[in-house]
Parts: structure tokens; C-alpha cells; sequence
């Protein structure tokens, strides 16, 4: 300022205001913010002074004057221009708006903001390139089908549309990352569009470049839209399909099986809900516990599992109170969580869609009336409703009776029962299991992907709660990495992950997860099998052979598991050995051992 340069001096303003809103001194922001945006707008700064629109209005919501807050929004400019960087200040004005419309009072003017917020993230979406910016972009939008979801939910009689708008903007990701397209005209085609719109983007989020040799040069609408129009061309031609295609308003009550509930749940600022999903419709049930109750017992839960990995003998000391203590905190979050849907789901397949903190429970073991809920249902998970409804719809009839299944395992002397492990296998799938080495089981997912068959990895794992991309499985002198499956494409029925917390993701903003588990779904797996803590070499080897003996029976992935955990249960084993196994994607997956 000080050197004449009163634009960026109010930009560094509108940052110092935002900080100062979002810490709760919205009162001291607002003389600073209205300078700022003076300033802005007689430059003729339109995206900046609506952005400074934007900081003022959420000022004026956290002083509880709503009213002022919609007279601001009002006076926005960019108002129906298509750009990228007005589409996210669009969505996020709408965004705002419903907020003042909610506190005035105004339920429906409300769910119509969000719905207008909604189509223009959409909207947005489309124009920002495929991949990591694209889900970043996503990521910190998802508030608003979160809300949406909340308030058509307590509107009564709108629980079916609720969910669909919920399940619109969880795990994402999982769209981006389907198999690729195996014709090449497609998959350079969208290459193409990529790059049109990321040069796009580039030229509109740093105006300020200036008219010199360095400056890109931005393609035109028309050019950009005769590349979407190849690319959809092309992938009609295509046997493949339209790469990532998918309906957005699936019908997710119909991809269920007659027997099976889904219940999917959701946080929000509100609290706390479960969606109940049967082939007769869908029933929200609001929960009494809130995000921090439940975070306290997720995390004693935790601290007790945990244990395991002082010792055997450490925890056959302690076996009994340990188990005792455990059990008590099942039991609590079997009653916050399960009974007000027991009705609904005794008896049943269930498919269980955690949300937020609730990924890495352990549902299958909560217990309701002193028993698991592993003893009365078969339980399976998914990351996703509509991502299930999407492997369901694009499965293919195959005879697995021939299908191949690879097997890859450590060396290590620390673990000597992953032979036994090997052996269950082969004994199951006789003349069909083929070893794979550890140093060479990435390079064969890349450059052999197989179509169907099931993959076996057992070794050491390691859940990387700082950068989940780096979670893997030790296979020798080897790690298989989460980040190494992102190049890879296949269509495997199911995998297994043999190892310690092999089944744990991290969660973001979007309720986007990432982990091993994660980048199998994403580079094609229908079902995973990991864990959800350390478990014993011994254990893992004794719930392998079971699974497997089941699933060769022709028992589907989550039959196969539970009955290998009643099994366990019956033979006498802690709720520590049997209770961190979950199969994670569609539990309908078959593998059966000879074609039909």
C-alpha cells in the first residue's frame, strides 16, 4: 500500500478478514471488508470483489444478521457467467444464501438454494480437469449435499431424495478411477480434453499474468466443446463405454438384494443419521449420539485393539479384562448406533456404509442384547451405496470355475503360517492358484491385468495415517503400495489382504478414503478382505482357511465371512482375532468352483 499498489494491498486485506471471520471476530473484519471490496470493485476486479462479497456476507451470518447477509449477495456481478472460477463463487453464494434463508426461518427457500448450489458444483465439475484437482475441487463442496441430504430428510416423507443427494457427493473419487478406457482413440481423446481444459483454467484463475510470450493461450468454448463432443463420440463407438459414465440419480433402492438392508450413515453439524435402505424404500432414523461421543468411544475402542500389538503373552495375561472392557464398549456402540434399526436388520444380509468417523468400526461386532451382530446377520461393507449399484449393474456373467488365482506372500521367518495360508488356497482351488513373487506382483497388475480370478497377498502390513498412499503389504524384500495400484486397471472378483490394518483408510472432506483398501476398489476390485487392526500370524492363517473353504463351497465374499467368524466365535475365539476382518465393496461377489 505503502508503494501505491492498493489492489494487492485490499486482496491481502480480503485474506486477513476471512482468517479473521472464520476465528470469530467477524465484527472486526467488516469496516476492513468493506474497503476491501470498494477498492476491488473500482478496478474493475469483478472476481475479486464478488470474492470480497462472499467474506463479507459469511461476516454478516456469524453476527446473525441474515437479512443484510442476502442484500449482499444480491449485489454479486458475475452472476450466470459460466467460468470455472465463477462457477465456485456461484456455488458458493448459493451455499450462503440457503444459510440466511435457514436462519430467517425460510426451510424450502433454503433446500432450493442448496439445489441451485448443488447443480452449479456439478456444473463446475464437469469443466475442471479429470484427477486429483478435480476431486480436491470437489472435496470442500461437499457440505452442501450434506445439508441438502439433512433437510430433506427432516422434511418428512423426502428420505428416498435425501439419500440420493447424499450419495451424489460421497467418495467421488471412486467415479474418477474405474477401469480405463481399453480403446486408444478414447482414452487420447480425453487426454486431449484434459488439456484444453486445464490451459483453460490455468489462463482464468492467473489473469494477472500479463500479455507477454509466457502467457498461455487459452482455447475458445467452441473448441473446447467439439472435444467433448469427440470424446463422447468416440466412447458410443467404443465397446468400453463412455469411460467413468454413470447415471447420477441411480436407482440405489433397486440394487439391493430382496434379503439385504443397507444402512447409511451421515454427520452433519445437526448430528448423527442413519438411512435404512430396503427393496420397500428408505426410512432416515435420526441418532441420539453425537460426533463427539461417538469420536471418544471409536478412539477408546482403538486403544484396546491396540493392545494386541504389545504381545501374545502381554495380551493372554490381560485376556479377560481386556476382552471384558472391549466388550462393554461394543455393547454401547451397539446401542447408539444399531438398535434404533434392530427391527430392520436382524436376520438379514446387511451393508454397512459408515460416514466420517464411523469408517474403521467394526459393526459386524457391536453387540445388541449381549450378543454380536455377527451371530444373527451376515455383514458387509462398502465405501459407497452407489458404488455397489454400479458393480452390481456392470457385472458380467463369468464361470469362475477357470478363473486365475494368483498368490502373493512373504518370506519372512516372522511369519510362518502364510504357508498355511498358500495351502488352504490351493487346496480350495485346486491346480489353479499361481505364485507370484512379491517384486513382480505390480509390474503383473500393470502389464497382465486379469479379468475375474482373486489375488491373495500376505505380509506384514502398515497403515500410513500421515499419507495413506504409502499404506502397503510387505511381500518380501518388497512393499506393495496403495500409490503403485493408481496406474493399474483390472477386473479381479476379490482380493484379499492378509496383514496387519490392512482394511484401515484415512478420511477427508467428501468422506473421500484413502488406503489399500481404497486402491483396490478404485483400480477395479469388486470386493476387498482387510483388517481393521493388527492381527495374530495364526489367526490370519485360521480365518483364510475358512473364508476360503466357504467361498469354494459357493457362499458369497460376506456369507463366507461371517460364517467363518461364527465359526470362530463358536470354537472360542476373542472378539481380537475374528473381529478385525471386513470385506469391503460388493458382498455378493461368488467365486464358485465350477461354471453354472
Amino acid at each position: 500500500r505503502d508503494l501505491g499498489n492498493d489492489v494487492w494491498a485490499a486482496a491481502v486485506d480480503l485474506q486477513e478478514c476471512a482468517i479473521e471471520v472464520e476465528a470469530g471476530r467477524a465484527e472486526r473484519a467488516l469496516p476492513v471488508l468493506e474497503r476491501a471490496r470498494a477498492e476491488l470493485a473500482s478496478r474493475d476486479l469483478v472476481a475479486l470483489s464478488d470474492l470480497a462479497a462472499l467474506v463479507l456476507t459469511r461476516a454478516l451470518l456469524a453476527l446473525a444478521r441474515p437479512s443484510e447477509a442476502l442484500d449482499v449477495l444480491r449485489t454479486r456481478r458475475l452472476q450466470g457467467s459460466r467460468d470455472v472460477v465463477d462457477g465456485i463463487l456461484d456455488a458458493e453464494a448459493r451455499c450462503l444464501a440457503a444459510e440466511a434463508h435457514l436462519a430467517l426461518g425460510e426451510r424450502e427457500r433454503a433446500i432450493e438454494g442448496l439445489r441451485g448450489a448443488i447443480e452449479a458444483i456439478e456444473r463446475t465439475y464437469a469443466e475442471v480437469p479429470t484427477g486429483d484437482l478435480r476431486v480436491a475441487f470437489f472435496r470442500d463442496r461437499h457440505r452442501a449435499y450434506v445439508d441438502l441430504a439433512w433437510l430433506l430428510a427432516e422434511s418428512g416423507g423426502r428420505d428416498a431424495e435425501a439419500l440420493a443427494f447424499l450419495e451424489r457427493g460421497r467418495a467421488r473419487s471412486l467415479d474418477e478411477k474405474g477401469p480405463a478406457p481399453r480403446d486408444p482413440a478414447v482414452a487420447g481423446a480425453r487426454e486431449r480434453l484434459d488439456w484444453l481444459l486445464s490451459r483453460k483454467l490455468d489462463n482464468e484463475l492467473f489473469p494477472s499474468a500479463g500479455d507477454h510470450e509466457l502467457r498461455p493461450n487459452p482455447p475458445g468454448d467452441e473448441e473446447i466443446r467439439a472435444a467433448q463432443a469427440e470424446v463422447a463420440r468416440l466412447a458410443r463407438r467404443s465397446p468400453a463405454g463412455a469411460p467413468g459414465a454413470q447415471a447420477v440419480g441411480e436407482d440405489l433402492v433397486g440394487c439391493l438384494a430382496a434379503d439385504e438392508v443397507a444402512l447409511c450413515y451421515a454427520s452433519s453439524r445437526e448430528g448423527v443419521r442413519v438411512f435404512a435402505v430396503t427393496p420397500a424404500g428408505v426410512e432416515s432414523v435420526p441418532l441420539e449420539a453425537g460426533e463427539p461421543e461417538l469420536a471418544d468411544l471409536r478412539d477408546r475402542l482403538r486403544l484396546h485393539v491396540g493392545k494386541l500389538r504389545l504381545g501374545r503373552e502381554y495380551f493372554e495375561r490381560r485376556r479377560a479384562a481386556l476382552v471384558s472392557t472391549t466388550d462393554e464398549l461394543l455393547d454401547e456402540l451397539g446401542q447408539k448406533l444399531l438398535a434404533p434399526v434392530a427391527g430392520l436388520v436382524r436376520g438379514r444380509s446387511l451393508l454397512v456404509v459408515p460416514y466420517g468417523l464411523l469408517h474403521d468400526l467394526p459393526f459386524h461386532a457391536f453387540r445388541l442384547g449381549g450378543r454380536y451382530l455377527i451371530e444373527t446377520c451376515d455383514v458387509g461393507y462398502a465405501l459407497a451405496l452407489r458404488h455397489v449399484a454400479r458393480l452390481r449393474r456392470e457385472r458380467t456373467v463369468r464361470h469362475s470355475g477357470s478363473a486365475q488365482v494368483l498368490a502373493a506372500v512373504t518370506d519372512d521367518p516372522s511369519l510362518p503360517s502364510v504357508r498355511e495360508e498358500v495351502q488352504a488356497l490351493e487346496a480350495c482351488f485346486p491346480g489353479r492358484v499361481e505364485r507370484v513373487s512379491g517384486a513382480e506382483i505390480a509390474e503383473r497388475l500393470r502389464a497382465e491385468p486379469p479379468a475375474g480370478g482373486l489375488l491373495h497377498l500376505a505380509g506384514h502390513g502398515r497403515y500410513e495415517a500421515s499419507n495413506p498412499r504409502f499404506s502397503g503389504v510387505a511381500l518380501g524384500d518388497t512393499f506393495l503400495l496403495a500409490c503403485d495400484l493408481r496406474s493399474c486397471s483390472f477386473e479381479l472378483d476379490h482380493v484379499t489382504l492378509s496383514g496387519c490394518d490392512t482394511g484401515r483408510k484415512r478420511r477427508v472432506e467428501g468422506d473421500e478414503l484413502f488406503g489399500l483398501t481404497h486402491a483396490f476398489l478404485g483400480a477395479g476390485a469388486r470386493s476387498v478382505l482387510g483388517s481393521l487392526w493388527a492381527v495374530e500370524d495364526k489367526d490370519a492363517a485360521r480365518f483364510t482357511g475358512g473364508f476360503y473353504r466357504a467361498l469354494a463351497a459357493g457362499a458369497t465374499v460376506r456369507h463366507a465371512v461371517s460364517a467363518t467368524q461364527r465359526e470362530l466365535l463358536g470354537e472360542g475365539a476373542s472378539v481380537f482375532s475374528w473381529g478385525s476382518f471386513v470385506t469391503i465393496g460388493d458382498p455378493e461377489v461368488l467365486f464358485e468352483t465350477s461354471g453354472r
